[in-house]
């Protein structure tokens, strides 16, 4: 006997999604748009040589490529291809402009440059460890993540509001974590 949710969730959802939740597929997709990164690691540290900017880039892009190989396999994924055009311009964009890229001298001192690519670098390498394998590029349901980083993001009800004025899309949430934000604040002081 066929459950008959399970039937009508797969009659609704294109083939193309489904098979991108296999575990085998979402692996293989995510080697693949990972492998601009990989070139681009390479071919910054190979031909623009090894300074602390271009080395805080490699690992971010090292520990981007780890992340997607390792990551969850989606439970969902969006179908609407206006989300995937936006999510391969905004994934993709520098590599489409490199062309249009050229060599120039600096405009900042070196112990700028460098304190912000090693600033960078810590904020981006706490996130990606705190988002953990819950990584990709596409929208998709993977696992929420409340941890780390992520303690400190507020979580928005999706629920429409009983308020009809525009100004309720602005008006700040009650969640957990802005709740455990004041009573934090409230013991320190």
């Amino acid at each position: 006997m066929t459950n008959v949710s399970t039937t009508a969730e797969a009659i609704a959802a294109p083939s193309g999604v489904r098979s991108i939740t296999d575990p085998r597929v979402d692996r293989a997709v995510a080697t693949v748009a990972s492998l601009p990164f990989a070139y681009m690691m390479y071919y910054r540290l190979a031909h623009e040589g090894f300074d602390l900017p271009r080395v805080a880039l490699a690992i971010n892009f090292a520990l981007l490529i780890a992340t997607m190989v390792v990551r969850r396999p989606a439970v969902r994924v969006t179908a609407k291809p206006l989300y995937w055009a936006t999510a391969f311009v905004a994934t993709y964009w520098g590599f489409m402009t490199l062309g249009l890229m050229e060599r120039g001298g600096p405009i900042a001192p070196i112990v700028v440059t460098h304190g912000l690519a090693l600033l960078s670098l810590t904020i981006s390498v706490f996130g990606r460890l705190s988002l953990g394998r819950n990584i990709g590029f596409v929208p998709a349901q993977r696992e929420l993540v409340t941890s780390w980083a992520y303690s400190i993001v507020p979580i928005r009800s999706t629920r429409p509001s009983s308020s009809a004025s525009p100004a309720s899309c602005c008006a700040p949430t009650r969640s957990a974590t802005s709740s455990s934000w004041r009573s934090a604040r409230a013991s320190s002081s």
